[in-house]
């Protein structure tokens, strides 16, 4: 992890650049895979892509923000350096992910529930964000907790986090008191589907 970090404090352009790569990989993916295994094209702003993208764009925001919180205040535990922080941290991301996914796939069709989409914006969004934003915020609040005066230098930062958390909070709680039905459902995922190579 501190090679992202790293990277970021090293130009005035990488934190623009990891976040456009950020962008390009997740919700990028799902550009890639819908027309590749699933014989279908996902549009900017329509379909399926509103329905995922604007939470994601989001996350995007939230971690990179995170990545440079981390490059402007570095944590001094050594704990948070460690290999073996990270692959504790993936062990419980990966059960927790699993944990998520298996409850949330049950309002779905058994078709879609096994889309190639829906496995993976659950593995982005439920494990690989997850990651990142847990296992960078987590020390960073609390170091900064612990160490006051390292927050008012990087308000800018603080902001940017604060702001995309309480939108993607938003989103959420509108997810939640607005469920979508059988066909919204569908559209998010396919229940019928089939790679291009077999049409």
């Amino acid at each position: 992890m501190d090679s992202f970090i790293n990277y970021y404090a090293a130009g005035d352009s990488h934190p623009f650049i990891m976040l456009i790569v950020f962008w390009l990989f997740w919700p990028g993916l799902a550009f890639i895979v819908a027309p590749i295994f699933e014989s279908h094209k996902v549009y900017l702003g329509k379909g399926q892509s509103r329905l995922f993208f604007p939470g994601d764009f989001l996350l995007g925001i939230m971690t990179i923000s995170l990545v440079g919180l981390c490059a402007r205040n570095r944590i001094g535990w050594g704990f948070f350096h460690s290999v073996d922080y990270w692959y504790t941290l993936n062990a419980v991301m990966f059960i927790l992910a699993g944990i998520g996914r298996s409850i949330d796939v049950q309002r779905y069709p058994k078709g879609s529930r096994e889309s190639p989409t829906k496995f993976v914006h659950d593995f982005c969004g439920y494990y690989l964000c997850s990651f990142f934003i847990i296992g960078l915020g987590v020390p960073q609040i609390a170091w900064t907790i612990a160490n006051p005066a390292t927050f008012m230098p990087n308000i800018g930062l603080w902001r940017i986090f604060i702001m995309a958390l309480l939108v993607f909070g938003l989103l959420g709680l509108h997810d939640i008191t607005h469920l979508p039905t059988p066909e919204q459902l569908l559209l998010r995922h396919p229940d019928k589907y089939k790679p291009c190579w077999r049409k």
